[in-house]
């Protein structure tokens, strides 16, 4: 289930140095820490645990030349009940 709400986690720009090639930018930790409960996930056989993120190209670059942002990606994959439908398809 995809959540309405976006969870802006920073701000990105091209660097000088390499243009769009890289981007720059700083992540909000505080922010982030709120939604990793519910939004982190540790695939199988691993014990390290990660969250999804997206990187979004601005339509217009921001006051301070930020030209991508950071979102939380809040896409939940659930694989019993794709397990469930794809075996029901079959």
């Amino acid at each position: 289930m995809e959540n309405s709400k976006k969870v802006y986690l920073g701000n990105l720009k091209s660097s000088g140095k390499f243009g769009d090639d890289v981007l720059t930018g700083v992540i909000n930790i505080t922010e982030l820490k709120k939604h990793l409960e519910e939004w982190a996930f540790n695939p199988e056989k691993s014990e390290d645990e990660f969250v999804r993120i997206k990187v979004v190209k601005r339509k217009e670059p921001s006051q301070w030349d930020q030209t991508h942002y950071v979102e939380l990606d809040q896409f939940q994959y659930n694989s019993v009940q794709e397990n469930d439908t794809a075996e029901a398809s079959a």
